[in-house]
């Protein structure tokens, strides 16, 4: 192995500072949000596959050209809430070179010499634990941590050889790509079940009813963080970071039965359809298994157990129509009101019936592919240090087998 500096062989570029507010998947530039970074994207974004999805910027925004992202860079969100979260980097695929600009917070790494430094490989090394614990003795902050990026720089890491950094890459991208492959199947089930829902709408009556007199709707709170017997019990808490894919099958923190004892929510059952109220607003997932929920999210039963599929649908078109009132101004709170208040079509229960044969096993299916990809990540995660450090040894791994 040979021992260099990041700053050896890497340059930085701080990314263009554009307010959320000022995007839309609708206007021309795609931008790289820092906090899809950490909600939205994994290990890489191929901004081909992406690109109908992604947030963008209008083109008469003035941008360096140093902001522009090429294949192989690496987008570092050095800033963070948390010093566990900060240090989170995406590879970005652009074999076509299309326009793609890195927004505020993020730092775009740009590798020289891909010839002896394989971007993949870096990449995967910047996620290993042992890596993430050298980069936090150059955190600074006290509600917002951060870590200017010239002390990445000075980072001392051991490199291998080209042909070592291409098979353990090889290793961690069977799983990563699995992991998009699955996703990919989901944005299709998800959209063939969104088109099957408004088919069945078009071809219904018009009757509206107001959503809440069909739903319940629960609210969440937290137990009291400074009592560690309230923590870590293995019950999912879902908070509005936990939004990935329409289900939640796991979350960043976890309470305990006394915690759920103490603290205003519920134990919430599977399928029910948390919609976040505050910070990141309108986001909807459905919960993977029981889980409670924090405060600044609402749960969404149906009155009928059997009929979550066809709430979510409603609830999709419920926070789009409250987005689409808001004429442009900034989205940044939903209430239980608003929720409950909000007009739907209401189909006869053969109706409901119908769609929900339809949609049953395709959300089943997508539930199995999340509920996958979770092992997957784990699998990953397990992996990744050992093969950084050298202990798994790769040198038998036949790349062309």
């Amino acid at each position: 192995m040979a021992r260099t500096y990041i700053g050896d062989f890497c340059d930085y570029y701080k990314g263009i500072n554009i307010p959320r507010s000022e995007t839309d998947v609708e206007f021309d530039i795609p931008y790289l949000h820092y906090g899809d970074i950490y909600k939205l994207y994994d290990f890489k974004i191929n901004l081909n596959t992406k690109y109908d999805k992604i947030i963008k910027i209008k083109k008469d925004v003035k941008i360096k050209p140093e902001q522009y992202l090429s294949d192989g860079d690496i987008v570092y969100t050095l800033t963070s809430e948390t010093v566990d979260d900060l240090g989170h980097s995406t590879l970005i695929i652009n074999k076509q070179n299309l326009d793609f600009v890195s927004g505020m917070e993020t730092t775009i790494i740009r590798i020289r010499d891909k010839t002896n430094f394989v971007p993949e490989f870096i990449n995967y090394l910047f996620q290993s634990d042992n890596f993430r614990q050298r980069l936090r003795q150059y955190v600074t902050g006290m509600k917002v941590f951060r870590v200017h990026p010239r002390d990445l720089m000075r980072i001392l890491i051991d490199i291998p050889d080209t042909q070592t950094q291409q098979k353990i890459v090889s290793i961690l991208d069977s799983l990563t790509n699995k992991i998009d492959t699955n996703r990919k199947i989901n944005d299709y089930l998800a959209d063939l079940v969104r088109t099957e829902f408004h088919n069945i709408l078009k071809e219904s009556g018009s009757d509206f009813v107001s959503f809440g007199s069909i739903i319940k709707v629960g609210s969440g709170g937290t137990p009291k963080t400074a009592i560690d017997g309230y923590w870590n019990g293995g019950i999912p808490f879902f908070s509005p970071k936990d939004v990935d894919g329409i289900f939640t099958m796991s979350t960043e923190k976890e309470i305990s039965q006394n915690g759920l004892d103490n603290c205003n929510s519920m134990l919430y059952p599977k399928n029910t359809v948390f919609i976040t109220a505050r910070g990141t607003v309108g986001k909807i997932a459905m919960a993977g298994c029981d889980m409670a929920m924090n405060q600044s999210c609402y749960a969404i039963i149906g009155q009928k157990s059997d009929n979550q599929h066809y709430i979510h649908q409603l609830c999709l078109d419920m926070v789009d129509s409250i987005r689409q009132k808001s004429n442009g101004a900034v989205f940044d709170a939903i209430n239980a009101k608003d929720i409950e208040s909000e007009p739907i079509i209401l189909l006869q229960e053969d109706t409901i019936e119908e769609f929900e044969k339809i949609a049953t096993p395709i959300y089943e299916m997508i539930w199995t592919n999340e509920s996958q990809n979770a092992k997957l990540r784990s699998v990953r995660d397990v992996l990744l240090p050992k093969l950084m450090s050298g202990e798994i040894d790769v040198s038998n791994l036949d790349l062309g087998s």
